[in-house]
């Protein structure tokens, strides 16, 4: 399967095909994984913050926002669905997360 292709460096070396940048350049099972790899990159960093720096750290995923991430077929659905991108956005979300009755004024 093409998830074990390679790409040869300046170097001579070679380098695993998830490593290139252009999406239609990598291997099917990269493009599928790259969005929920990206997720667990935010939570290792947050829990490296954590552990090694000594800094209290957070990572959430307050709910969708309405972006093409999902492709064009999938923007309607995203757009009617999930928070828009302009304007409050999921302000509403992180306020009900983050902030006080007191500070919300309930």
């Amino acid at each position: 399967g093409d998830e074990f292709r390679t790409l040869s460096t300046s170097d001579g070396k070679a380098m695993p095909m998830a490593y290139q940048s252009d999406p239609a350049l990598m291997s099917s099972k990269h493009v599928e994984r790259a969005y929920a790899n990206t997720k667990l990159a935010q939570i290792w960093h947050s829990r490296s913050m954590s552990i090694r720096g000594g800094v209290p750290s957070v990572c959430a995923c307050p709910t969708w926002a309405g972006t093409g991430i999902a492709g064009e077929e999938k923007r309607e659905f995203m757009e009617r669905f999930a928070f828009p991108v302009a304007g409050a956005g999921i302000a509403s979300a992180l306020n009900a997360m983050f902030r006080s009755d007191e500070e919300l004024g309930d």
